[in-house]
């Protein structure tokens, strides 16, 4: 019951994509859009409404379990970093651009 977004990233190929079709956000670079748009499929989503009602995890396990996996905790955290210190760094070339 925590108010989230999901977002997918780091994909290798189309198919990777078109599974978690129905995820919160999604970051695609443009080759593999590109490669979407030939594809010209209607992309529907992995997990009915239904199902994704039924997928809860209660507070204490998600905590405990989180704890146990490096992934979700040092890794994690490690990727969040990079990937604030990359918005910053595309933010400052973008300004650089407008101010040319």
């Amino acid at each position: 019951n925590y108010a989230t977004k999901v977002m997918a990233a780091s994909f290798r190929n189309s198919d990777q994509i078109l599974k978690l079709c129905g995820t919160d956000l999604l970051t695609i670079s443009p080759a593999l859009l590109r490669k979407l748009e030939r594809l010209n499929v209607k992309p529907e989503p992995y997990l009915s409404d239904e199902e994704h009602s039924r997928l809860s995890i209660a507070r204490g396990s998600l905590h405990k379990n989180m704890s146990k996996n490096p992934m979700a905790t040092e890794l994690l955290a490690d990727g969040i970093k990079r990937f604030v210190v990359d918005q910053d760094r595309m933010e400052q070339l973008l300004k650089e651009h407008i101010r040319a």
